[in-house]
């Protein structure tokens, strides 16, 4: 027989603020009443109280409660078997075991707590400070668990339908943690912890070099180092590996982009057919004024040749600004680190004269590499288009060209010769995109500035009396990894 549980102090643990519904397994009738008077002097709890493990699990099969109060000897059932039947009968509600069993060594409340229980009371002493604090930090660590549990739910379901998961390598030992999403992902079922040797034959062999020399860099770089890599998986399928490091070894992400990949073929397909659905018209029409000039130019009223003259400077300056936009297309940037001020070098090196524009480099660019992760040539024609549009609201035939970087960014500003710093940029945003639209100007605009936003750029003007005097483009900087160290070889 249990021992009775005796009240003890005075003073009453703080009432709960939400009132919390008990079911009290217990057949000892002193037992029982004594449980319920504390629990209702502290107040917040409601008491239902059962005195047999039937009865118990029929009222928790349809009844809702916060927490039970199980004793481990009924007259149905004792000891730890009574534990396994309650704990999944409970469902949310946190069960706590108030036992008078001789438990000196607590063997008893580990096995407990093994099976499922949120904590264990024994009834001697008794303290009735304790049982109310037990019931209240047990429903506390129970909800915070379902909290957890709901968090990873989400956190699964959002790597499941983005098609990605995460991974934890401690980088000396033999297994690798993942995700479920990412084991799933990688034909893995609910293997989590995988051996390294098994994820690294999941890697096509002409990759594996690749990820050898990623992983060496990493496993001796500072904490927070970052680096990405393009795998691919036996099959062919295609995959984006994202690593970081920190004091435990390495981290990251895995990413399925085969989507990403037929997209990426889809839109170059679009941007072929596009490019000659465009390039047939123009070059027509630049056939045609072009004899219409050469058999009838000389025998055409002045004003006629003048007007056939802005045309075909029209129809060639629309072809090139066709051609800078569809070798800007994609957007995106290549995941690559390219020098931009070693292009603009190459660059102002080459012809720097074009639409009657001469476009001239300001000297003092930088003599170290300012990386990106574009290929800075991708700019060259919309740069040429803003040179024009600046040279010809300012009037000038020469524009200069201003790199310029800090706080992680790069800047281009194209301003006249002469021309003092402007008072105040203005954000190239939809009121202005429709200014310029009227004044015929919007296309380069646009796409400059929507080129500059998917490589996580922005563009702005500087305007006098309603003309520009000066375009800025703005630029992240990539980080450059650090040089690495000589390494062990990585199996």
């Amino acid at each position: 027989m249990t021992r009775p549980l005796v009240a003890h102090g005075a003073d009453r643990a703080e009432a709960p603020v939400e009132r919390l519904r008990v079911l009290l397994v217990e057949d000892h009738d002193a037992d029982a009443l004594l449980i319920t008077q504390l629990l209702q002097e502290a107040g917040g709890f409601e008491v239902v109280r059962v005195a047999r493990l039937g009865e118990a699990l029929a009222r928790l099969a349809r009844e809702p409660f916060h927490l039970v109060l199980l004793d481990l000897v009924l007259p149905d059932g004792q000891g730890l078997p009574v534990v396994a039947q309650v704990v999944p009968a409970a469902g949310e509600a946190a069960v706590v075991v108030a036992s008078g069993l001789d438990d000196p060594d607590l063997t008893l409340a580990r096995l407990a707590l093994a099976q499922g229980a949120e904590d264990y009371l024994p009834k001697d002493p008794p303290d009735g400070d304790r049982l109310v604090r037990t019931l209240i930090t047990a429903h506390e660590r129970a909800r915070l668990r379902r909290l957890v549990r709901e968090h990873q739910r989400r956190l699964d379901e959002a790597q499941r339908i983005g098609r990605f998961g995460t991974w934890r390598w401690p980088g000396h030992g033999w297994a690798v943690h993942l995700s479920r999403p990412l084991a799933e992902l990688l034909g893995l079922g609910a293997e989590v912890h995988i051996p390294a040797w098994r994820l690294w034959r999941r890697v096509h062999p002409q990759d594996r070099p690749q990820l050898r020399a990623t992983l060496q860099r990493l496993l001796h770089a500072a904490p927070g180092e970052r680096l990405r890599c393009q795998l691919r998986d036996p099959a062919g399928r295609p995959l984006e590996v994202e690593l970081v490091a920190d004091e435990e070894g390495l981290a990251g992400l895995c990413r399925d982009v085969s989507e990403r990949c037929l997209a990426k073929r889809a839109r170059e397909a679009f941007f072929a057919s596009a490019g000659h659905e465009l390039r047939t018209p123009l070059t027509v029409l630049q056939t045609a004024l072009a004899l219409l000039e050469a058999l009838h130019g000389e025998s055409l009223p002045s004003g006629a040749r003048d007007l056939l003259r802005r045309a075909r400077r029209s129809v060639d300056r629309l072809a090139d600004l066709v051609e800078g936009l569809l070798r800007c297309r994609g957007g995106d940037g290549d995941g690559g680190h390219h020098d931009l001020a070693g292009w603009l070098r190459r660059w102002a090196a080459g012809p720097a004269e074009a639409h009657g524009v001469v476009l001239e480099l300001v000297l003092g660019i930088p003599t170290t590499a300012l990386p990106v992760g574009f290929d800075p040539a991708r700019l060259e024609p919309l740069l040429w288009e803003l040179a024009r549009q600046v040279a010809a609201d300012a009037g000038v035939d020469r524009i200069r060209l201003a790199p310029g970087h800090d706080d992680g960014e790069v800047r281009l500003e194209l301003r006249a010769p002469g021309m003092a710093e402007p008072p105040a940029w203005l954000a190239v945003d939809e009121a202005l995109l429709a200014r310029a639209a009227r004044a015929g100007r919007a296309l380069g605009l646009a796409a400059a500035r929507e080129l500059l936003r998917h490589l996580g750029g922005s563009l702005a003007v500087a305007e006098q009396a309603g003309r520009w005097v000066a375009v800025r483009l703005s630029l992240p900087l990539a980080r450059e990894p650090s040089a690495p160290r000589p390494a062990e070889e990585v199996a």
